[in-house]
């Protein structure tokens, strides 16, 4: 059901089917295979998937079998396809060069997978590998599937390796799925039960105006502490909008931000960065970051997240208005459990553990609101608090709260002051 009720909200609940009359073509680099087994004697036609795509009408179907190896190509698909892999089936390049620019900042882009202006292209139960990348330079810039001005779904795929050798750790480079939007076009993108790691700069991404991704039920999981560059797990930037939901992200961690005082960076597991209004990250579980959630937008909702291990700052940080925030779990912050700027965001039944300090709010332009009944109540008393030096502090840190939770511990630094210290990637 759930499936369903995704695709419905992508407009793709049916062009991802293949129609009647589609083809299927069949892809195994051995030269043996058929529809049904891999395994088979029968001559297949295609022995590379870029043959088996440039053959394809729009609404056929490509199947790809394992074959005697990874597949060494960089595809680009500009109609409307689905490929599903087979046993394993791995699209592997090597020595990848420049197949697309990025639209925001026309920016070269190297993507493994690279789906430029179609709607309805299902790409799943394929291994997208950027080990062998030989990229030399931070340009172009490393993708591993690509949707640009171009809708559909990524499903059951697993995308590693999308980083450069260490020479090139600091460039702004290495994002497994990404989509983009611009000009007059739009991009429409689930991403489901898929795993990405191994990545340079963020996991999944989508960004820009006319940009709705979905993001669902997938394992995104960082370097863990990195000397080179602050990693992004999953992240809706500069107007996307789109809905998180139902993941497990780990392990982004910038590691010279160690102290407030003294970060340039920091990595977020989830980041909406300037996005598009009404987005929803809900149920996520997210652990070891220098934030678990932050969430820079207007108009959306942070639901029932369990966020766990915020090193140096806030374990969910809230800038924006009229966002409601309800049911989460956030444990063990080095400093707020819930950090919260903006005007009429609702704080709501929220479970905060082991924390320095619970709440800390900061009501620029009007109150924000921590009862049920619509009005800011000191004790948010709607929320559970459980080994927390100050449930609540509004403003700037009294006396009082500095002493309960020493000096040293205390929240240091605004969410204004953190948005600076964010890298979204944008290229």
């Amino acid at each position: 059901m759930r499936v369903r009720v995704l695709l419905a909200a992508l407009g793709a609940a049916t062009f991802l089917e293949p129609c009647a009359s589609a083809a299927t073509l069949v892809v195994d680099s051995d030269g043996s295979a058929t529809m049904s087994s891999c395994e088979s004697n029968t001559s297949a036609p295609y022995t590379t998937i870029g043959a088996a795509i440039n053959a394809a009408k729009a609404g056929d179907k490509v199947i790809v079998c394992p074959g005697n190896g990874p597949y060494n190509e960089q595809l680009v698909i500009t109609k409307r396809l689905s490929i599903t892999g087979k046993a394993n089936a791995t699209v592997k390049p090597s020595a990848m060069e420049q197949n697309a620019n990025s639209i925001d900042g026309n920016d070269p882009i190297a993507a493994a997978i690279l789906v430029k202006e179609a709607t309805g292209v299902m790409i799943e139960r394929l291994t997208v590998d950027g080990i062998d990348n030989e990229i030399q330079d931070c340009e172009p810039k490393l993708i591993g599937i690509y949707y640009q001005n171009a809708s559909g779904a990524v499903k059951n795929v697993v995308v590693k390796n999308m980083k450069l050798g260490q020479d090139h750790a600091s460039c702004q480079s290495g994002v497994g799925v990404f989509a983009e939007s611009g000009g007059d076009g739009t991009s429409s993108l689930l991403v489901q039960d898929s795993n990405v790691y191994d990545y340079q700069k963020n996991g999944i991404t989508g960004n820009e105006s006319g940009t709705f991704l979905i993001v669902e039920n997938n394992r995104v999981t960082g370097l863990g502490p990195t000397p080179d560059i602050a990693q992004n797990g999953i992240q809706l930037g500069f107007g996307a909008t789109g809905k998180i939901g139902h993941n497990i992200v780990t392990d982004h961690i910038y590691a010279p931000c160690k102290d407030p005082a003294d970060c340039d960076n920091l990595s977020a597991n989830i980041l909406i960065y300037q996005g598009g209004r009404r987005i929803e990250v809900k149920e996520n579980t997210t652990v070891n970051a220098q934030t678990g959630i932050f969430f820079y937008a207007d108009e959306g909702s942070v639901l029932a997240n369990e966020v766990v291990k915020t090193k140096v700052y806030d374990g969910l940080v809230i800038w924006g208005n009229k966002i409601i925030a309800k049911e989460n779990k956030v444990t063990g912050s080095d400093e707020a459990g819930i950090n919260v700027e903006g005007t009429g965001n609702w704080l709501l039944r929220n479970g905060i553990a082991d924390a320095p300090i619970g709440i800390w709010s900061f009501g620029y332009g009007g109150p924000n609101l921590c009862s049920p009944n619509g009005w800011w109540d000191y004790n948010c008393s709607s929320n559970t608090f459980v080994n927390v030096g100050t449930p609540v502090v509004s403003g700037s840190i009294p006396p009082s709260a500095s002493s309960a939770v020493g000096v040293a511990a205390a929240p240091t630094v605004s969410s204004r002051s953190l948005i600076e210290q964010l890298e979204p990637f944008r290229p």
